[in-house]
């Protein structure tokens, strides 16, 4: 397999990885927000978190990062998506014309 087929399968396992959650903060509990716990963050994209170098060491999700990550994965889905488009016209136009021949086949021979 190519360099790229194994990085986009690299990056297709972490993205099934990723588990968003729904939370409410102490100060706002009307409201509910998503994001992911950092812990679990870390397992799965440790470049994007950050541990305080405060005595109580919390940890953090560097969102800006996140979102460069979900955009280049939604880049790479975009042009496999427009790929597969191209190659399913063209196979949808060959049956179309294998069919177009079967019907002047069948005419000819009545």
């Amino acid at each position: 397999a190519s360099g790229a087929a194994q990085d986009r399968t690299v990056l297709d396992a972490l993205m099934h990885r990723l588990e968003p959650k729904a939370y409410r903060l102490k100060g706002d509990a009307k409201h509910t927000r998503f994001g992911f716990i950092a812990d679990e963050m870390e397992q799965v994209l440790p470049q994007i978190t950050r541990t305080a170098a405060s005595p109580e060491r919390r940890k953090g999700i560097m969102y800006q990062d996140l979102i460069a990550f979900l955009t280049n994965m939604m880049q790479d889905l975009f042009a496999d998506l427009s790929t597969a488009s191209s190659r399913l016209q063209a196979v949808e136009g060959r049956i179309q014309l294998r069919k177009k021949w079967r019907r002047r086949g069948t005419n000819a021979r009545l």
